[in-house]
């Protein structure tokens, strides 16, 4: 697991390398955010894809990031820069 974040390039991780998998789905949350451009808006995923993007528009360390994260945790991010704007909560 730690080579999707520390060499995103490579297919590591069955099919799909951390760069691919993480422009799949940049591109996915462009689509389904496109028709609501003023709504919160609440996407579900895995944390893995998760841990990648949040990486890709924010400082913080993938591999830490993704152990930290727990069945049912959520981010808070800014539209349209997906910066985090609070850390990452546990549901209560």
């Amino acid at each position: 697991m730690a080579s999707l974040f520390s060499v995103p390039d490579r297919r590591s991780f069955g099919n799909e390398s951390g760069d691919e998998a993480l422009r799949r789905f940049a591109q996915a949350v462009k689509v389904a955010l496109e028709p609501y451009p003023e709504k919160n808006t609440v996407l579900v995923t895995h944390g893995r894809v998760n841990t990648l993007f949040i990486a890709g528009y924010n400082p913080v360390e993938s591999l830490t990031f993704w152990k930290g994260w727990a069945l049912g945790t959520f981010a808070v991010l800014s539209r349209p820069d997906f910066k985090l704007l609070e850390p990452p909560h546990p549901l209560a």
